[in-house]
């Protein structure tokens, strides 16, 4: 699978005892700026006590790491467990946050 890192030139040799010939390749490597994919809805509703999940589906290349705004303006940006002033809640590495457990903090608009 090539990487974005892969591009670059690349010397190709050959010889025999008659001789030898080389030639330069280039490879550019192409790019996708990040796209996030637009969610079937905008507003979710829970119960209280319950968990929830919001996903935040991106395509790109290299692949598009995912951030999300909380509604207290809180930024999440790294994948693992934290304890915000909202409740708690995990970033996922797919990007999905899940809140667990929803309480009435937890309104408000999240963005990813």
């Amino acid at each position: 699978n090539i990487q974005l890192q892969d591009r670059g030139q690349y010397l190709c040799t050959a010889h025999n005892r008659f001789g030898s010939d080389r030639m330069v390749i280039t490879l550019a490597v192409q790019t996708e700026a990040p796209r996030i994919q637009p969610p079937q809805s905008t507003e979710i509703a829970t119960y209280l006590g319950k968990n929830v999940s919001f996903h935040c589906l991106a395509s790109g290349r290299p692949p598009a790491q995912i951030s999300w705004i909380l509604p207290d303006r809180t930024f999440v940006r790294e994948a693992g467990t934290m304890q915000t002033p909202i409740s708690q809640m995990s970033l996922l590495q797919n990007g999905t946050l899940k809140i667990h457990p929803a309480n009435f903090s937890s309104k408000g608009d999240y963005k990813c």
